[in-house]
């Protein structure tokens, strides 16, 4: 009776054995893909930062707004996407992401995190470098709910237009 316990149990040790510490088998080891991280309002930043700390590459672009009080002006940097931060890690350190204070969620679809294609942050990246106008975005809504979204990084590329 115990001979085929062990047997079982011998399998299983050389199957932990083939796996990585990750616990996944060598050949499928995960790959690092950008997420959308949602965070506090006014975090993003301050989650950037931790996240830079914790040497996990992170994108939020921001703009520069002349703000005026009753004494001064000032420019400050905001956020073009307020609330989200684009975050590069793999799936297995999801969880070092979640415990930071201020992250939300990761943005999911169907109950898994939603990856964002790299050429997509990679061209946000190189055409958007702390805008001063946040004009540069134009949503035009048209017809039963559908929007399209254009700006200085879509040069040269299709725009798809969605039902909102």
């Amino acid at each position: 009776m115990t001979l085929p316990l062990e047997c079982d149990l011998n399998v299983e040790v050389s199957k932990l054995a083939e796996r990585s510490s990750a616990g996944y088998p060598k050949s499928k080891q995960p790959v690092s893909r950008w997420y959308a991280a949602y965070t506090c309002p006014r975090h993003e930043k301050y989650v950037a930062r931790q996240l830079d700390e914790r040497c996990i590459d992170t994108f939020v672009p921001l703009y520069r707004s002349l703000r005026r009080w009753k004494d001064r002006r000032t420019q400050i940097e905001l956020p073009l996407f307020p609330g989200y931060v684009f975050v590069h890690f793999n799936l297995e350190q999801r969880l070092r992401i979640l415990e930071l204070p201020g992250v939300v969620r990761l943005v999911s679809f169907n109950g898994q995190p939603a990856t964002l294609p790299e050429y997509e942050i990679e061209t946000l990246r190189k055409g958007w470098t702390c805008r001063s106008t946040p004009n540069l975005i134009l949503i035009c809504t048209w017809a039963e709910g559908y929007a399209c979204c254009m700006g200085p990084w879509l040069y040269g590329r299709h725009s798809s237009a969605e039902k909102r």
